[in-house]
């Protein structure tokens, strides 16, 4: 897999310029937008996936060398995958749930190839799919090279993005989430004796 890199300044500023819809593909988008809400639940992480796939084979060629809807559309498809691992298949085995991951990241990497250079959104998420598919395949003892290999890949992500693999990537915990929900109720209530 080839390394990409990151983007110059001059190409930042062309990619800022380029990266707004033109009027056919906000049409585009609009219109797909609108075929998508009315076939799928918000959830259903697995007809999007679908969908936005068969959206890319139907566009091929459409938008001459615009690449946005392209790469947006990668995107989401990564975006999809990475909701069937995280929230549909909560449950499933931990094999199911890695290769939900694995096939999120390959999308989230797809997305920046198409640009040829490494964006900040579609590399994070990236990263961070790597690091959920790492527990879920050692859990299903699957083979270890690979699993390290996602985790230098995230790591070699994560020092390009940040300039160092120093950065911890934390979910909060129930109690973390208890505490803040508990401040919250607090404020409120002194808000209302105020």
């Amino acid at each position: 897999m080839e390394e990409l890199r990151k983007a110059s300044l001059e190409e930042l500023e062309k990619l800022m310029k380029d990266s707004e819809f033109n009027r056919e593909e906000n049409l585009y988008w609009k219109e797909m937008e609108k075929r998508r809400d009315s076939l799928f639940e918000e959830d259903d992480y697995e007809g999007k996936a679908e969908f936005y796939i068969q959206q890319l084979a139907l566009m091929r060629g459409k938008f001459r060398e615009r690449v946005f809807v392209e790469r947006k559309l990668k995107y989401l498809v990564g975006h999809a995958y990475e909701g069937l691992g995280t929230e549909v298949l909560k449950g499933a085995s931990p094999k199911k749930r890695a290769e939900m991951f694995e096939i999120a990241s390959a999308w989230y990497r797809a997305a920046d190839e198409t640009l040829g250079f490494l964006t900040a959104d579609c590399s994070l998420r990236e990263a961070i799919c790597y690091d959920n598919a790492i527990p879920f395949r050692r859990a299903a003892r699957l083979e270890e090279e690979k699993t390290k290999e996602f985790e230098q890949k995230r790591d070699r992500i994560m020092a390009r993005i940040f300039g160092t693999t120093e950065v911890m990537m934390i979910a909060p915990t129930k109690e973390d989430i208890g505490k803040l929900l508990d401040g919250v109720d607090e404020k409120q209530k002194e808000n209302k004796g105020a």
